[in-house]
């Protein structure tokens, strides 16, 4: 069975403060929100949930599963507030390949960076206008977590507001 992974980045987050205790905006929770209903419906239910611990990831899960989004396990990782798109991937190396599907919530630069990297070159092109806040990344995945570097296929899902 293919297994999905989905990369996330947060939703909009307020400014000033200290950057890891940033609050989403109204507008930013409404768009995770929207986006949890989407992924819902594209992806169905999540088996794990990988969501940095910054303040502005925790609200876009918790917006996302207001949305509609079922997810059976959620690890709250404060690795992935510093983590770039290696360190991230590693990460997914180390699960156990009887997860089928995969949501990874955290920041840029790195999730976009994942996301080009794990893209297949022909499909790299869709990744150009860059990584939005709530945008999410839905991949086709053909081996094992362990063995991870090319996604089979990729869809991207900028918000649509």
């Amino acid at each position: 069975m293919t297994k999905r992974l989905i990369l996330m980045r947060h939703s909009q987050a307020a400014h000033g403060g200290a950057d890891f205790d940033r609050p989403l905006t109204e507008h930013g929770r409404r768009l995770a929100s929207l986006q949890g209903s989407r992924m819902a419906l594209d992806a169905g239910p999540i088996d794990l949930a990988i969501v940095s611990s910054a303040r502005r990831c925790q609200q876009t899960f918790t917006a996302l599963t207001s949305g509609g989004l079922k997810v059976a396990e959620k690890w709250d990782e404060r690795e992935l507030y510093f983590a770039g798109d290696y360190d991230a991937l590693e990460m997914i190396r180390r699960l156990d390949d009887s997860i089928k599907t995969l949501l990874v919530l955290f920041h840029q630069p790195g999730v976009g960076s994942l996301t080009y990297h794990l893209t297949p070159f022909e499909q790299r092109e869709e990744l150009r206008g860059g990584f939005s806040p709530a945008t999410f990344a839905l991949g086709e995945v053909s081996t094992t977590w362990e063995s991870l570097d090319e996604l089979a296929s990729v869809k991207l899902y900028p918000p649509m507001i």
